[in-house]
């Protein structure tokens, strides 16, 4: 039977059999991260992407860098291989990156399913904010820095003396 061509009318029954193996090895290979300590082996190639990520910024290579930023956010494993605080950095990158790219929306947006994933983060809170309040948002900044003093209030303490956060005083006539 070796070297001969399959029969066609076995197409159909070879071609499940083959999806069967198929399946069969790509369960046992997304097993393996968990097993062998893949996790340990991800977070510096994950560095490794933010450094190449600066450089093509650097390079003028924009496009580059929302690829690489966006290949660690959408592309790479997601149990547990790369710490929370990598990713939640990752996305305070990109959202940085759209927003001196001049794209405002993209980077809310960013910023927004940040916040979705790790909804503590203080630094995604008042980064958005600042972003907002330089746009012309001041009510909504305003919203979500005392949102993050709420969770951190340490953090937030010096953000919280700029001017743009304080209740104006009232003007007298």
């Amino acid at each position: 039977l070796r070297g001969q061509l399959p029969d066609p009318r076995h197409a159909a029954e070879d071609a499940a059999v083959s999806s069967l193996h198929h399946a069969q090895r790509v369960r046992r290979k997304s097993i393996l991260p968990e097993v062998d300590g893949i996790g340990a082996r991800m977070e510096p190639r994950v560095t490794r992407l933010h450094s190449r990520a600066r450089a093509a910024i650097r390079d003028g290579q924009y496009d580059l860098a929302t690829e690489l930023y966006n290949s660690i956010l959408y592309r790479m494993p997601r149990r547990g291989d790369v710490s929370p605080a990598t990713i939640e950095r990752t996305y305070l990158l990109l959202a940085l990156h759209e927003q001196r790219k001049g794209r405002v929306d993209v980077a809310r947006r960013i910023f927004n399913e940040g916040i979705v994933h790790f909804p503590h983060s203080t630094k995604l809170l008042v980064a958005l904010a600042l972003m907002e309040s330089k746009n012309g948002y001041v009510d909504k900044a305003i919203k979500l820095v005392k949102k993050a003093a709420v969770r951190n209030p340490e953090r937030c303490a010096m953000v919280l003396k700029w001017k743009i956060f304080q209740p104006e005083a009232p003007t007298t006539a």
